[in-house]
């Protein structure tokens, strides 16, 4: 159980979480929020590539309806991944030796 005096290094659903089992959860969610992003990706492309035969209206509903849910679950994946209070952020204070993978990861998003 977390002690008052301890520092929360992760905010997970705008709740501070200290300890091994909210880690555990902020882990499961940036799985779920990875499988999500390339579920969204993957329908998009395949909105993309179907015949929109003759309803073209209809088909671009379609992939502005797909590119919309990517939109919000990429944002999702950079405020889990990358924002304050981010898996990053968590990495960088727990291992620092592991800075140099993070920052190179951090300026590859950034290209």
């Amino acid at each position: 159980m977390a002690q008052e005096s301890e520092t929360p290094a992760v905010v997970l659903d705008g709740q501070p979480q200290v300890g091994g089992e909210q880690i555990d959860d902020l882990r499961d969610e940036l799985i779920r929020n990875r499988a999500a992003l390339m579920v969204s990706m993957t329908r998009l492309e395949e909105s993309l590539a179907s015949p929109f035969g003759r309803d073209a209206d209809a088909w671009i509903s379609e992939v502005a309806a797909s590119a919309d849910v990517l939109r919000d679950e990429f944002r999702r994946h950079v405020e889990t991944h990358e924002g304050p209070g981010s898996f990053h952020e968590e990495v960088l204070a727990s291992e620092p030796h592991l800075a140099p993978r993070v920052n190179k990861l951090q300026r590859e998003h950034m290209t």
